[in-house]
């Protein structure tokens, strides 16, 4: 009989994807760990194994560019990295996921926070987050941390985002504490809790966690590129 349906190929398919996912996560376990293979592959069989596989794939990539051969992952941020990076389907996030494993493979101070932090974010509130990175100024500093700034306007017109949609987006990206608000040409800079978008002296910044997601989503990004990072110069001049 012939497949009218194509569920055939479909199966086909599907067993594919699944054996070559299964090789993959046994190349990210630890020697140790090898057993838990089956018990990961049958939890995610049913999530978006394609997925998982080309963000997987393109950690590889990522991590074969550093000249990096170990590529074992801790099985406590394997299994969720997995689970999650299976359920997103917009382009730009799958790097962004395949950035973060390869990150979990190279990173000793790598948090599983990242993990749960990334499936939190739309592609919109991802895309105004790399544009407060990059298009960020020193703005101040505070005990031994140097912090970056962007005025809304500037990140309206960056992000091609409407105000009242930002307004938004910056609200879930400071409930996820990648971001803090300074208000400058005040009587002093001052932390504040106005509506956003309220006061024309508002900035936008990174905070330490925020810098430090964003450095783990993109391998190729520096500090600097308005990342939150230690002043060398406040360490030697101050006692910590």
């Amino acid at each position: 009989m012939n497949d009218l349906t194509g569920l055939g190929k479909v199966a086909e398919s599907v067993d594919s994807v699944t054996k070559e996912l299964r090789q993959l996560i046994y190349e990210f376990l630890s020697p140790g760990t090898k057993g838990a293979g089956e018990y990961i592959a049958d939890k995610v069989r049913y999530l978006r194994f394609m997925n998982s596989v080309r963000a997987m794939q393109k950690a590889k990539v990522i991590l074969e560019s550093m000249g990096v051969d170990n590529v074992h992952i801790e099985l406590r941020n394997l299994v969720p990295l997995i689970e999650k990076c299976s359920l997103e389907e917009d382009d730009t996030l799958i790097d962004k996921w395949a950035n973060l494993i390869a990150s979990a493979v190279v990173d000793k101070s790598f948090s599983p926070s990242y993990i749960s932090i990334l499936s939190s974010l739309s592609p919109i509130e991802s895309l105004v987050l790399d544009t407060i990175s990059r298009n960020s100024r020193p703005i101040m500093k505070m005990g031994i941390y140097q912090y970056y700034g962007v005025e809304l306007h500037i990140l309206v017109d960056k992000s091609n985002c409407v105000r009242a949609d930002l307004v938004g987006v910056l609200s879930n990206l400071e409930r996820l504490g990648l971001i803090l608000r300074v208000f400058e040409n005040e009587p002093a800079l001052m932390f504040g809790n106005p509506p956003i978008g309220t006061m024309q002296s508002e900035l936008i910044g990174l905070t330490p966690l925020g810098g430090r997601f964003i450095l783990a989503c993109d391998r190729k990004l520096e500090v600097g590129n308005g990342i939150p990072h230690i002043d060398l110069s406040i360490l030697s001049t101050e006692v910590i």
